[in-house]
């Protein structure tokens, strides 16, 4: 506690001289502080001052406040009204800072806490993709998509009445259509490739100028197909199954393609059309590289039950 005391005392009586330290013409360098204890209450002495084996040379005005004797009424015992104004002014500067420091890691927690809390929910949304394609397959529902984490699940039997509905009567296609536009875009698209799955024949699955029946899986092996977009997705070696790197920031025209989002919505797209992540690929039994399929959203295959 002395010590930071005379320190303090110190720095303070800095302030007090035109300079921050002596200026020493030879020897080692001084603090105002042994000047002062070495000149005493009352000095008179010259400019030139030796001070043990240091010689320090003064300006006239140091030498004029050496001489006042107020520098050693700072140190022993208190200051003087004009020098307690100055420390006065110097902590006032010094606990703005720390109002200022205290202002900007308030900031910075706020926005530490807003990052963890969505890293939090995406966390619990990643961990419940396996539970929530479990779920689908056996129900017939489908993932929850962007926006509606909290309603994405629709019931097989809702599933096939829409789209047998929607294919008698154009219509209900239409006020369906307006709904799913603006609130469950995937469900409708894949809505379209259940009911091009469901026209065409086993025929249009051989190869040929269509060599997928789904929109989404045609659009998805063409991304494959295209080197410049191996940064995010890509064939791996064995050509039978999908690479997409964690946490990408998809390029917009990709994104767009597959009509997503974001990472999240491709991968729940993925999930949704029948993949399984094997490692770090996606995996289709019948999705190969330059190989027809059929594949379609997983409502399909509870349709002929329903």
């Amino acid at each position: 506690m002395i010590d930071l005391t005379i320190k303090i005392l110190s720095k303070g009586l800095e302030s007090l001289f035109s300079i921050t330290i002596p200026s020493v013409r030879e020897g080692p360098p001084l603090s105002w502080t042994s000047v002062v204890l070495f000149a005493g209450p009352q000095f008179v002495g010259p400019v030139q001052l030796q001070v043990g084996n240091s010689s320090i040379e003064l300006s006239e005005i140091d030498l004029k406040l050496l001489r006042s004797g107020r520098p050693w009424r700072f140190l022993f015992p208190w200051p003087d009204k004009d020098d307690c104004q100055k420390e006065l002014q110097s902590n006032d500067a010094v606990l703005q800072e720390f109002v200022d420091a205290r202002r900007v890691i308030s900031e910075v927690l706020e926005q530490i806490s807003l990052a963890e809390q969505h890293l939090r929910n995406h966390q619990d949304l990643v961990s419940a993709l396996p539970e929530n394609k479990h779920h689908a397959n056996n129900r017939g529902g489908a993932l929850p998509l962007d926006g509606q984490e909290s309603s994405g699940y629709q019931d097989s039997s809702s599933a096939y009445t829409t789209v047998q509905h929607a294919s008698n009567d154009r219509s209900a296609l239409t006020a369906n259509d307006e709904l799913n536009d603006s609130a469950l875009p995937e469900v409708a698209i894949a809505r379209n490739d259940l009911q091009r799955a469901g026209s065409c024949p086993e025929s249009d699955a051989r190869p040929g100028p269509r060599l997928h029946a789904s929109d989404f899986i045609r659009n998805l092996s063409d991304i494959l197909d295209d080197p410049k977009n191996e940064a995010v997705m890509r064939w791996p070696e064995n050509g039978q199954s999908v690479f997409v790197t964690p946490e990408s920031k998809f390029p917009a025209h990709i994104l767009a393609k597959l009509s997503t989002k974001s990472h999240q919505s491709v991968i729940r797209r993925l999930y949704y059309y029948g993949f399984h992540k094997t490692g770090s690929d996606f995996h289709h039994e019948s999705f190969s590289r330059g190989q027809p399929s059929s594949i379609g959203p997983n409502q399909k295959m509870n349709l002929g039950t329903k």
